[in-house]
């Protein structure tokens, strides 16, 4: 589970529409930040293994990668007083909570109520909102696999789905960075027989909704605050009669949740409800011309960054659909396409076939990727009555070759960036004006003059915008040479200016971290696209600018030399990552940020690292597991001064640290 400041982006695709692209896998378009190893992730870790083909020895690694390391000696420091909250199993089906001192002298103890035959399954986020990956004051997902929560915003803590296999009860359950541990919601019935993996949050992260046995609404608060009735969690009602409900669809906006079923006719229903659990569920009309109910509504529903209004594709079917506009605070929806057709989906994160339906920050205009006669189409319009639909993908901008439109956003409601191109791995980023109807090639690698050829060059497989919204940032991955360069541009109507210049941007889980206070940002990447040596870089988001390299780590020889698990001290004052020569044999190291100063190791003995590290309250105890493999770790614990890693607990297996306090 990523540690407290520490940022996991949703890297492989283009922004995470709303920092809620759960972690998925796939190397065009689908998720390098939940750590799946694309081609060219796999092809580096092979060098890895190249150390063990030739022979080498752990000595002779240490002896080339030593720098700094040689400083580390017996530190008398005492570790940090605290209490560490985890889970250690070789059964990922059953297993307990624990709980054990962080200084070294205590035992571990289980956590009365989820001691054994425990466990965890993955929750993802149904509905997105916003664009910005950095910020912490929105719910955003956390870890992977069974251990894959929401971190709520604040100092709420992480929600998880958790399962007690004695009583055959499921729930919801959050873990505050304190260590209290508060359910939310618990029902009898076994995982997605009990609540569906999708939930959606309100924008502060206090409130949230579920789907329950596929026909039900749960709403439930994450603060400990009651709702009617005075618990934390209540079942819904319903107005209509609902057979079945569309987990993915669960929105949360301006006080409402909205939800997308199927009513006991099997017809299409878009459902409404207040956050404050006084009304039932009730029918939000969405019909089609001459009064018609749509028989079939999409499960991803589109929200403006204000919240005023929600974007809803709905028709006879996928292929024959009319975008719909919703007013969240009365719940009218009024047809605002010209023709129904085949709608491309919004998609759970951008990537390089993903974010083809946008609204502007106000809901003002909307932009959609139609198919027209098997041909995808770029559409923009007005959300306003009367207003006109401007097709940007007409001959007289784009010529026929132009086949790939993504990743569509809009800064304000006056502009709107997408990518285009010939192909998932030829695209240029472009501005269109809504007010001036100017339209502009800003990365430039295809022609910059319309009618565009889309001769671009690159894939998209990051992006994000600083928290206060002065800067965009992407991830372009060059199809020509191989590079990933980290690439910016000044909103709203600024020119692109190159972060990183033929380097290989990494984008695997723990590879950025984002100081809040200062909005500094820290990040992996190769200096040289060729050679695979990761160091961390620094950049100032509201700023701007070329990236600052803190770091030269690796050995002029050549061979290879990773970078994990970027990790702040609450304060910014410290930044902890582990860095070696193979996956399974890295160290601890330290520098203070942002200066370049020369990183320090202090671990002496390369081991796996697994992805949790923890500071203790004093910032100066790092709490981590390590071991052999990531089936064969031990919680651990080790002054920042550096020596030898205390162990917590002697049982091996998988390690996971929920807190620290």
């Amino acid at each position: 589970m990523p540690p407290a400041m520490r940022l996991s982006v949703t890297l492989c695709g283009v922004l995470a529409l709303g920092c809620g692209g759960a972690r998925t896998p796939g190397a065009d378009g689908g998720g390098d930040a939940s750590g799946a190893v694309d081609g060219a992730q796999g092809r580096r870790d092979g060098r890895g293994d190249a150390w063990r083909e030739a022979g080498r020895t752990d000595a002779l690694r240490d002896a080339q990668y030593g720098e700094g390391i040689g400083d580390i000696g017996t530190v008398d420091a005492a570790l940090s007083a605290g209490t560490a909250l985890y889970v250690v199993t070789s059964d990922s089906d059953a297993f307990g909570l624990r709980t054990v001192s962080t200084d070294g002298r205590g035992t571990p103890a289980p956590v009365p109520g989820f001691a054994g035959l425990v466990d965890f399954d993955g929750l993802r986020l149904a509905s997105l909102h916003g664009l910005l990956p950095v910020r912490r004051d929105l719910a955003r997902p956390d870890g992977e696999g069974p251990f894959r929560g929401i971190r709520l915003p604040g100092t709420l803590g992480t929600l998880y789905y958790f399962h007690r296999k004695l009583t055959g009860t499921s729930g919801l359950l959050v873990i505050t960075p304190g260590g209290i541990l508060r359910v939310v919601h618990e029902a009898a019935g076994v995982y997605a027989d009990t609540l569906a993996e999708h939930v959606a949050l309100s924008l502060d992260g206090r409130v949230g909704v579920a789907a329950q046995k596929g026909d039900r609404v749960v709403l439930f608060r994450t603060d400990g605050q009651p709702l009617p009735g005075g618990g934390s969690s209540l079942v819904l009602p319903s107005a209509v009669a609902v057979s079945s409900l569309q987990a993915r669809s669960l929105t949360v906006v301006g006080g409402w949740l909205y939800v997308v079923g199927q009513t006991d006719r099997g017809a299409a229903t878009l459902l409404r409800a207040p956050l404050t659990g006084a009304a039932p569920l009730e029918e939000v009309l969405v019909s089609r011309a001459r009064g018609r109910a749509s028989a079939w509504i999409g499960d991803q529903l589109a929200v403006s960054e204000d919240e005023s209004r929600l974007l809803v594709p709905a028709g006879a079917n996928a292929g024959a659909a009319d975008l719909f506009v919703v007013e969240v605070a009365t719940g009218l929806a009024r047809r605002v396409t010209p023709s129904a057709g085949s709608l491309a989906p919004r998609g759970e994160v951008f990537g390089a076939e993903g974010g083809q339906l946008a609204l502007s920050p106000t809901g003002k205009a909307l932009a959609y990727v139609k198919e027209v006669q098997g041909k995808p189409e770029l559409f923009v319009a007005p959300t306003q009555v009367g207003g006109a639909t401007a097709q940007l993908s007409d001959p007289g901008r784009f010529k026929d070759a132009v086949v790939a439109f993504v990743n569509l956003w809009f800064p304000d409601d006056a502009t709107l960036l997408f990518m285009a191109g010939a192909g998932p791995g030829r695209m240029d980023l472009y501005r269109w004006e809504l007010t001036s109807g100017r339209l502009a090639n800003l990365t430039g690698y295809g022609s910059i003059k319309a009618p565009f050829d889309g001769a671009g060059r690159f894939a998209p497989r990051g992006a994000w915008t600083s928290p206060g919204r002065t800067h965009f940032y992407w991830i372009e991955q060059d199809s020509l040479t191989g590079a990933r360069d980290l690439r910016g541009l000044r909103l709203p109507g600024g020119t692109p200016f190159p972060v990183t210049s033929q380097a290989y941007v990494a984008s695997t889980g723990g590879s950025f971290v984002h100081c809040a206070a200062s909005g500094d940002l820290y990040f992996v990447a190769q200096p040289r696209v060729a050679i695979y040596q990761e160091e961390v870089f620094h950049l100032r988001l509201e700023q701007g600018g070329s990236a600052t390299r803190l770091t030269s780590l690796a050995h002029p020889s050549g061979a290879s030399w990773i970078v994990r698990d970027l990790t702040l001290t609450e304060d910014c004052g410290t930044l902890v990552f582990s860095a070696g020569g193979h996956p399974e044999l890295r160290y601890l190291w330290r520098l203070s940020p942002p200066s370049a100063g020369p990183a320090r190791a202090f671990t002496a003995v390369p081991r796996y690292v697994a992805d949790t590290l923890r500071f203790t309250a004093d910032g100066q105890t790092v709490v981590h597991a390590s071991g052999g493999a990531v089936d064969r770790t031990t919680l651990k614990a080790v002054q920042l001064g550096g020596g030898t890693p205390t162990t917590l607990d002697p049982q091996g297996g998988v390690v996971h640290l929920f807190a620290v306090y």
